[in-house]
């Protein structure tokens, strides 16, 4: 049976990578996100909260069988968590930032994933106090859910920015009527 949760916990292997195990777990969330991206939002938020709730039951399972000496409160073989973070922020791009496939994947994809990553790693604001204040199965999940709750939103707010930013920018160099492409 503690083969089944390592399994689980490591995301099938991903958790079990030798190099940045965290962010390839992340990448995990992709395919599984494109099989949940054409389900109404409803339906996708509420699957989320379920997977969200079996990671916190998987953690709670494979906690006590992974042995890591220089992060046993997380350990590092545990992705499943940046799973579910990330299904988090994809979510909140795709619903809330009213992605449509045709916009392409980068803006939907790799921004999120930028900022999720970021926030994990710098547990900034609310997830380092979110990973201070719960501890075990808590403390591993709900950091990499309010990482991936950031991220979505910082994410829309750049794609929002950055257009604006980049015209700015040209119009301050080739003035504000230039038609310079």
């Amino acid at each position: 049976m503690s083969f089944i949760w390592k399994t689980l916990a490591g995301f099938f292997g991903l958790g079990f990578v030798p190099l940045l195990p965290g962010t390839i777990g992340s990448l995990g969330a992709i395919p599984l996100f494109l099989l949940l991206a054409h389900l109404n939002w409803p339906l996708y938020f509420l699957t989320v909260m379920a997977f969200t709730f079996l990671s916190l039951w998987i953690c709670q399972k494979a906690l006590p069988l992974f042995q890591d000496t220089n992060k046993p409160e997380d350990p590092s073989r545990i992705v499943i968590d940046e799973v579910a973070g990330l299904l988090w922020a994809l979510g909140i791009v795709r619903y809330l930032g009213l992605w449509k496939p045709e916009e392409g994947f980068l803006w939907l994809l790799l921004i999120p994933f930028v900022f999720f990553r970021l926030f994990d790693v710098t547990k900034w604001g609310p997830v380092g106090w979110a990973e201070r204040r719960f501890s075990g199965a808590a403390g591993i999940v709900l950091d990499d859910v309010l990482a991936g709750i950031l991220a979505g939103i910082v994410s829309i707010l750049f794609c929002v920015v950055y257009p604006f930013l980049i015209y700015g920018i040209r119009s301050m160099v080739h003035g504000p009527w230039s038609t310079v492409q």
